[in-house]
């Protein structure tokens, strides 16, 4: 039988939950003790998140004061739009009365 670590309880609640990592964009790790680098910081997002919110961006910004990197998260909605039914037509701008 395996044993069972912390990682593999928290991707079964990953899974259970339905979350999803949201990745990032930055240095690879979020906490270190200046021996040990890790990546414990992470933002998770469910699919509702995603129904309301299109467009999420994870940034693990410098450290400064702290062990742990700042995580920096743009959450954007854009509107999906329908393509324009307007054509012009080529003649109208033949017309007079154009502009």
């Amino acid at each position: 039988m395996r044993r069972m670590g912390p990682s593999d309880d928290f991707n079964d609640m990953m899974i259970d939950t339905r979350l999803m990592d949201a990745g990032f964009e930055g240095d690879p790790y979020t906490w270190t003790n200046k021996r040990v680098w890790k990546r414990l910081d992470r933002v998770l997002y469910s699919k509702e998140w995603t129904d309301t919110y299109n467009s999420t961006r994870v940034q693990h910004l410098p450290r400064r004061l702290s062990d742990h990197h700042p995580l920096f998260i743009t959450a954007a909605k854009t509107e999906n739009r329908k393509p324009s039914s307007f054509r012009i037509q080529n003649m109208w701008l033949n017309h007079p009365q154009f502009l």
